[in-house]
């Protein structure tokens, strides 16, 4: 029998359809092959990732026992989970451990500095700073006259933690015993102008160029966050608003916003009538939290802060003071009111100091071995 052409044709047809889904199925089963391999990589490099972490947290949680002091002891410890590399460059030092062969940077693992080996509130450090001389412009504070306040240059003198902030790694410290450096300040240029000059003097006198630090004089929130009885001093008008017709006011309260820190120097006055200020301004007997009660020596000091305090007719423009003896007092010098009386008074500077990053310390934080820079 003849076969048609159609039944012909109809044989190649399936042919060529057989050939395409072979091509299809052998694509896929590639495919397949390949993404399984990619799965397995996958998996591979999750279960590393998984054990490189554990064991960085096992080393973590050791050393938070062992808690090395120098960075000798923490190379001695670390050495017993395999090899180190760069050793003598502790911000190159390399851990490559035995025991999958991860290589950890040790500056990660564990940094031998303030807060990781217990720098607690209280603890003494050896501080040097730069020192020099800040001479304080006559018309900006308000007194027409030149005051040059002067510290003996790398002078080493015991300083107290006063905060520690581990997740910034940084702590602040204030200095035990003070030198004479009064600054005198007055009417609207001293209120204008005493936050910028108090700060401009701490942090060029007490400054460390070497070590990278900064300095400032003592503000408000420094004193707040060492005290417990801030809500009980403050009275039922702090926080509260209020507006004044044909008043005057230091200029400064035009752009500065912030109450404790100033970018500019101002001079003058302005008036407005319409105006409104916050209370900002209280006093009263300080009560510190535990760990803080010997922490501020002796002394009567100008806190860096802006406070106004207003009256039913008139506002009032503070600076912050504090003062310590047998208890410590936190005030302020009137020095301006919208009413063009001035004020004028001398106080001395209480320098904070903050360290960032420092990482090698010696000692153990009492008076008698207080922390030490390694240079």
């Amino acid at each position: 029998m003849k076969k048609s052409i159609n039944e012909k044709g109809i044989t190649l047809v399936a042919l060529v359809v057989t050939v395409v889904v072979l091509m299809i199925l052998s694509g896929i089963i590639i495919t397949t092959s390949s993404d399984n391999n990619g799965v397995l990589n996958i998996a591979k490099d999750k279960k590393e990732e998984t054990e490189r972490m554990s064991l960085e947290e096992s080393i973590k949680i050791e050393l938070e026992e062992d808690n090395p002091q120098s960075y000798e002891e923490l190379i001695e410890f670390l050495s017993n989970y395999g090899k180190i590399i760069n050793e003598d460059s502790p911000e190159e030092a390399t851990l490559i451990t035995t025991k999958g062969n991860y290589e950890f940077l040790i500056k990660n693992i564990w940094n031998v500095n303030k807060q990781e080996i217990g720098v607690t509130i209280g603890d003494y450090i050896e501080y040097k700073y730069d020192g020099g001389t800040y001479e304080i412009n006559g018309e900006n504070s308000g007194t027409n006259q030149v005051q040059n306040i002067e510290e003996i240059e790398n002078t080493t003198s015991i300083w107290k933690v006063i905060d520690v902030n581990k997740q910034n790694n940084q702590i602040k410290i204030i200095p035990t015993t003070l030198n004479s450096n009064n600054v005198t300040l007055k009417g609207a240029n001293g209120f204008n102008n005493g936050v910028k000059i108090l700060n401009d003097i701490c942090n060029t006198l007490f400054s460390n160029v070497e070590y990278n630090t900064t300095a400032r004089n003592i503000n408000i929130e420094d004193i707040e966050k060492i005290i417990s009885n801030t809500k009980e001093l403050r009275s039922s008008r702090y926080g509260t608003e209020k507006k004044y017709t044909s008043l005057m006011y230091p200029s400064v309260l035009n752009d500065e916003k912030d109450i404790s820190i100033q970018k500019n120097f101002f001079n003058g006055t302005k008036t407005s009538d319409n105006i409104s200020f916050i209370q900002t301004y209280y006093t009263g007997n300080i009560e510190y939290i535990d760990d803080y009660k010997s922490i501020i020596p002796n002394g009567e000091y100008w806190i860096s802060t802006r406070a106004i305090n207003n009256t039913e007719s008139n506002a009032e423009y503070y600076l912050r003071t504090l003062i310590v003896s047998n208890t410590s007092n936190i005030a302020g010098t009137k020095l301006f009111d919208s009413k063009g009386q001035t004020g004028t008074n001398t106080f001395n500077i209480l320098p904070v100091v903050t360290l960032s990053d420092i990482t090698f310390l010696e000692g153990n934080g009492t008076q008698e071995l207080p922390y030490k820079f390694i240079e």
